[in-house]
């Protein structure tokens, strides 16, 4: 999933899902709720809850989960065009 996708389904920016992934900012509970939801529980609240300068864990498992989400995606659509991602992705 790109990370344009992934923004628009916690209904936030790509550039603040950035921020998120680097480290700059903290989501809200809200945000952090829906990040949840989409994740599937894999990235919680609490993962974001030991992000400092020095610990990466909340930006290792949004890495981890992201990079099998787009590996999943990617075997799902090979050979689709893109009208038909966008019809299975709208129903």
């Amino acid at each position: 999933m790109k990370r344009k996708d992934f923004a628009e389904r916690i209904r936030v920016s790509p550039s603040y899902v950035t921020a998120l992934c680097n480290g700059t900012i903290w989501p809200g509970r809200e945000v952090a709720r829906r990040i949840r939801d989409v994740t599937g529980g894999d990235v919680t609240a609490d993962s974001f809850l030991d992000l400092g300068p020095d610990d990466l864990k909340a930006r290792r498992e949004f890495a981890t989960w992201a990079a099998k989400l787009r590996d999943s995606l990617k075997d799902r659509y090979i050979g689709d065009s893109t009208a038909e991602i966008r019809a299975d992705r709208d129903r």
